[in-house]
């Protein structure tokens, strides 16, 4: 063990006090949720760009694209060819439609006003729950490089990380978060730009020998071409990234409030030609630093090197091999790849949770500071949790916790992106079908993932097959199971027996009202075919206004709510009758019944 010099300690400490001081700074503008979940949608998309690509990198990729292309090839690069290619997708033709439909702080609100709460609250729970696996997993991941080249112990390498991060998250908000992750860029850039200079320069020949060796033994390989199943060909890795760069920026939280923070459409295309001119440059400077770590090592062997597992070589590097000073920029973008995932997972779980659960549905129409204490509390509940989460970790295989990592998160995010893109781009499709097939692709993706982790048969034509499908192919399989789902539900709903199941649904909810809550004569279809329905957008609510008044023009009064009605599908008229305008109900939807007690209640 090589002991840190003073000079290392030195930046990564000034680099800790840099960002505490933009957690301080910006802790003051933080007096409604707006600010702190949004920044006052007043954030410049130079730094809203820079964040996007701070945001989308961890630990890992600081640690784990070295490690790659030290021991294998370039081969997980393809995967990053679609970035670009998506972030102005989504620029042009999602983002500004998200701006204009969405009113609070939450993506998922979107989910809502098309398909219902029951959606908005699955979309909501899937995100909170896979941001809350990666932040344990990049915090664990982070902690045990750092504790090797600190010499400290691994559980206060955690907790005083978690608590770090925490504090300036839970003081500046999204601001603070933002341009943090500006600074946490341009130190990961850094880092990586000082680590191949120090390698190429010592490595004989230089840069030119090193690309011609590199080159002569397949290092700088993007891998095989042809379609597999079972292995990490080109073809696989593009199946795979399409699913997951559209599922980061589409249905992610962390991203789209960042969409939601720049002041105009302009900032907006701003903040994503940044992060998509920056991300492939940035990405290959990466895989370069393992190409070059095995150059160096060819050159000069390494007894130490020759055992260690390939994500531990660059940190040997780093501690045996840097300079003083030189080290201490290095592991200061560790740090900042590191804490950028962190405080924009704790920031984005605390907007859904407060905006889609306890605003939404616990704890409607509270005071907005009410709803600002309850943000920095639930900041605090998911650091807490990730502190712990990664204590424990600390006691599993690296192996074991790679592959449980991996599977929550395929099978808690597998299918939302589908769900997203019917939302904004299929309107003929319906909440029944959504619901669906939500629960069909669940099922297929534990049942793929059941396959990819060895617990199904090797033998049969079926198990077989899936026993050796390669992982990467669960997302996009997911995703095309849920559209055929979807697409099948919703052409047997058009049926006369899919008809008669709307139709039994639709009366099934009489089925469990006490006897006194109607009245004896009521038809449960004739108050169906009325349209009152539940109002869940503002949209909504001011049709429901309408419609009310048209009503009541009529002699309904709408005042006060006996029964409340939910449809199967959703509706404008959004508002509960009392039974004791039942006859003018029914004359004003001109059905034939008998007027001759009128004023009878339940």
């Amino acid at each position: 063990m090589v002991s840190w010099r003073i000079l290392d300690y030195l930046v990564v400490a000034g680099y800790l006090v840099v960002t505490a001081g933009l957690g301080v700074y910006f802790s003051k503008g933080n007096k409604t949720t707006e600010d702190f979940f949004l920044g006052s949608r007043g954030l410049p998309g130079w730094a809203v760009g820079f964040s996007l690509l701070s945001t989308t990198m961890s630990s890992v990729t600081f640690l784990a694209y070295p490690a790659t292309s030290y021991i294998l090839d370039w081969r997980l690069y393809t995967k990053d060819f679609l970035y670009p290619a998506i972030s102005v997708f989504t620029a042009l033709l999602v983002a500004p439609r998200f701006r204009k439909s969405i009113q609070s702080a939450s993506v998922y609100e979107f989910l809502e006003s098309r398909f219902g709460l029951e959606c908005r609250l699955f979309g909501g729970a899937t995100y909170v729950v896979s941001q809350l696996l990666k932040l344990c997993t990049t915090l664990y991941l982070m902690a045990v490089p750092i504790s090797m080249l600190l010499g400290a112990p691994l559980p206060m390498v955690i907790v005083f990380t978690g608590v770090f991060v925490t504090c300036y998250s839970m003081a500046g908000g999204i601001s603070a978060v933002v341009y943090t992750d500006v600074c946490q860029s341009v130190i990961l850039l850094v880092g990586g730009l000082v680590s191949v200079v120090a390698i190429v320069s010592r490595v004989p020949g230089g840069i030119t020998v090193l690309a011609a060796d590199a080159h002569r033994h397949n290092k700088l390989s993007l891998g095989k071409t042809e379609w597999s199943w079972q292995e990490r060909t080109v073809p696989t890795v593009l199946a795979y990234a399409a699913v997951h760069y559209m599922t980061k920026f589409i249905t992610f939280q962390d991203a789209v409030q960042r969409y939601l923070a720049v002041p105009s459409h302009k900032e907006l295309l701003k903040a994503m030609s940044l992060t998509a001119s920056l991300a492939l440059p940035t990405w290959a400077l990466f895989y370069f630093i393992g190409t070059c770590l095995w150059a160096f090592y060819r050159a000069y062997p390494d007894p130490r090197v020759a055992n260690l597992p390939p994500d531990a070589v660059f940190p040997s590097f780093i501690l045996h091999e840097l300079p003083s000073g030189v080290a201490g920029v290095v592991i200061s973008g560790v740090l900042a790849a590191a804490m950028s995932t962190m405080d924009s997972s704790l920031n984005a779980t605390a907007s859904v949770v407060v905006t889609d659960l306890i605003q939404r549905c616990l704890l409607p129409h509270k005071p907005d500071r009410f709803y600002l204490r309850c943000a920095r509390c639930v900041t605090l509940a998911a650091a807490t949790f990730m502190i712990c989460s990664a204590l424990v970790l600390e006691y599993l295989p690296m192996e074991s916790l790679n592959d449980w990592y991996n599977s929550m998160q395929s099978i808690m995010g597998g299918a939302v992106i589908s769900l997203f893109l019917i939302a904004l781009y299929a309107p003929w499709f319906t909440k029944p079908s959504m619901l669906v097939a939500i629960a069909v692709s669940l099922l297929s993706n534990v049942f793929l993932m059941a396959g990819c982790s060895g617990l199904l048969p090797p033998t049969g034509a079926i198990f077989g097959f899936f026993s050796r499908l390669n992982s990467y192919w669960v997302a996009p399989l997911v995703n095309l199971v849920f559209i055929a789902a979807a697409v099948l539900t919703q052409l047997f709903l058009a049926t006369v027996w899919g008809k008669a199941v709307l139709a039994w649904l639709a009366q099934k909810p009489f089925s469990t009202m006490k006897a006194s809550s109607l009245p004896l004569d009521v038809n449960p279809e004739d108050i169906h075919r009325c349209n009152l329905y539940e109002p869940e957008t503002e949209h909504q609510r001011l049709l429901a206004s309408a419609d009310l008044q048209g009503m009541q023009s009529c002699g309904v009064s709408g005042a006060q709510s006996a029964v409340r009605l939910e449809p199967l599908y959703e509706g404008p008229a959004a508002f509960s009758v009392e039974m004791a305008d039942l006859d003018a109900l029914r004359q004003h939807t001109n059905l034939q019944e008998d007027h001759s007690q009128p004023g009878n209640k339940a």
